[in-house]
């Protein structure tokens, strides 16, 4: 199947995010493009009270995915505050309905990551798949 113009620009555009962003997040990006799943929205605001962003989120799935960095040099995420403030980030999205995915860049350079998600995601499909079949 011939790319279109329209869908070879999307695939520039989502390359370039993941230029700018932790490397991770770009690794995790690459890979999920790799593997051919639905990309994420990113950096999606899933409280419209918050200005709480999540890494990637698949928002018609309510699935939300994290990638935490500097786990082992006392980075902010992994601190004090900076812990709490995510504790409270993710209990919020997860009493929104969101289920909440946290990696660390070890888990995304080692494929764990990519491995559950494409799980979860493929799950996801079956069951609306089947509830289609239900209504039908």
């Amino acid at each position: 199947m011939k790319e279109t113009n329209k869908e070879s620009e999307f695939y520039q555009s989502i390359v370039k995010q993941a230029k700018k962003a932790p490397k991770g997040e770009e690794l995790f990006l690459t890979h999920l493009i790799g593997y051919g799943l639905p990309l994420p929205t990113r950096q999606f605001q899933f409280d419209p009270e918050r200005r709480w962003r999540s890494d990637f989120a698949w928002p018609d799935m309510k699935i939300i995915v994290e990638i935490e960095g500097g786990v082992f040099i006392k980075g902010g995420h992994v601190r004090g505050l900076g812990y709490e403030k995510n504790c409270e980030k993710y209990n919020r999205a997860t009493e929104l309905g969101y289920r909440v995915y946290r990696y660390s860049t070890g888990m995304v350079k080692r494929g764990e990551a990519i491995s559950q998600i494409a799980k979860v995601l493929s799950n996801h499909r079956s069951t609306l798949s089947n509830n289609i079949d239900i209504i039908s």
